[in-house]
C-alpha cells in the first residue's frame, strides 16, 4: 500500500470545523449552569410544598429540560 492510497482513503472525512471562541463556550457554560440552578430551584420549591422525591425531580426535569 502506498501512501498515495492511504491518504486518499481518508479523503472521506470532515475537514477541521471551528472551535466556538473561549467566549462562546463560556456562555454556553454559565447557560447550561443557570439552567441546572433553576431546576434544582424547582425542585427544592416542589420539596417543600411536600411533593414526593421523584415526582418533584420529574417536574423540575420536565420544566426545565424539555
Amino acid at each position: 500500500m502506498s501512501t498515495k492510497a492511504y491518504d486518499s482513503a481518508l479523503d472521506f472525512t470532515p475537514s477541521e470545523a471551528k472551535k466556538p471562541s473561549l467566549f462562546a463556550r463560556f456562555k454556553e457554560y454559565m447557560s447550561a449552569l443557570d439552567a441546572g440552578l433553576a431546576a434544582w430551584r424547582e425542585y427544592e420549591r416542589l420539596r417543600m410544598s411536600g411533593v414526593e422525591h421523584s415526582v418533584a425531580a420529574a417536574k423540575a426535569f420536565e420544566k426545565h429540560y424539555e
